[in-house]
């Protein structure tokens, strides 16, 4: 498949078979000592929260995962903290962004293995 072929594409036909997609290949990514909260059941959102009380983890740490109302982007929110004041630097999430027709070619475990190895969840609760 040709990159041009995939670039643009919608993640799905409609917001139902998006969620349907990527509900289930996020269930098959998530990896040990994380689950899988489905944020709102009119969202295509969700988080991948970790599991346990480590010492020094915040009350929570997740990644979340976001599809545009077009369907043709999936976000990915990590490394963002709510610690200290409300600001501008605080407000600009920190995100990896993606062509939804990409993420079909490369795949959501292979897009979701990337993330947790090379940034920091989300750490919340802090404030």
């Amino acid at each position: 498949m040709k990159l041009h072929e995939i670039i643009g594409k919608p993640l799905a036909e409609s917001r139902e078979a998006a969620s349907e997609f990527l509900a289930s290949e996020l269930k098959r990514a998530v990896p040990s000592g994380w689950i899988l909260r489905h944020s709102d059941s009119d969202s295509l959102s969700w988080a991948l929260e970790a599991c346990g009380d480590a010492p020094g983890q915040a009350p929570v740490e997740e990644y979340r995962i976001w599809v545009t109302q077009d369907l043709k982007f999936v976000i990915f929110s990590h490394s963002n903290s709510d610690a200290g004041p409300f600001d501008l630097q605080s407000a600009l999430e920190q995100s990896l962004v993606i062509d939804a027709g990409v993420l079909r070619f490369f795949g959501v475990s292979a897009a979701i293995e990337h993330l947790m190895a090379h940034y920091q969840p989300n750490r919340l609760g802090l404030t």
